[in-house]
């Protein structure tokens, strides 16, 4: 599977998931036409052109528990819920509702589009149990795709809680680890800043 991602400034050749190469264009393209090349003996099927724009995506999570709305389950069990005080109230609350789980193993819920790329993501979590939580990227499926994961400060991970990693064909590999654990029942703000190149993870702006 051959992908040619055509910017504004840049242009990059992803192959089989792989990034082969970028180059940084000195001029902007204005449009124009696609087609195909072929040196030798080649067959081209499932050509597919994907116009992309910018893309502003945000969810405050106000709707029934029955509604999961753009996110899609992928393991575990997640659910919408309201804030968790003697009598909610929507109208004084900031934020009153979130998305929540509970994991026996993992748990990941995505939302998205096969064609985002080099975004800016941004959520707000508050882990209520020692473990693990972080932001997922890049997803393709559950064997492929990138993270920026907290471990709590209570596990065996101290001094390198916070990890930048990818999975592979099911294999885990953490790229970068730094930094100590999470404290339970406190909201963190998480953000991942990602392009085809580079991968940064932030903790309430650090």
């Amino acid at each position: 599977t051959v992908v040619i991602k055509v910017r504004k400034d840049r242009l990059a050749t992803v192959v089989n998931g792989n990034l082969m190469g970028s180059a940084s264009l000195k001029i902007q393209l204005g449009g124009g036409r696609v087609g195909t090349s072929v040196v030798g003996s080649a067959r081209v099927e499932q050509l597919r052109v994907q116009e992309v724009e910018p893309v502003y995506f945000t969810d405050d999570f106000m709707r029934t528990e029955e509604e999961s709305g753009e996110w899609q389950t992928v393991s575990g069990q997640w659910r919408t819920k309201s804030i968790e005080t003697v009598n909610p109230d929507p109208v004084r609350s900031a934020n009153p509702f979130s998305y929540y789980s509970i994991a026996k193993s993992k748990a990941i819920a995505v939302a998205g589009r096969w064609f985002w790329d080099s975004y800016l993501y941004r959520a707000s979590v508050k882990p209520e149990a020692p473990g693990a939580v972080g932001l997922v990227l890049f997803y393709q499926d559950p064997r492929n795709y990138l993270a920026f994961r907290w471990w709590s400060a209570d596990s065996s991970h101290t001094g390198r809680a916070r990890q930048l990693l990818y999975v592979r064909e099911g294999v885990e590999h953490v790229a970068s680890a730094t930094g100590s654990g999470y404290q339970t029942g406190q909201w963190y703000r998480f953000t991942v800043k990602a392009t085809d190149t580079q991968l940064r993870g932030f903790v309430d702006n650090v």
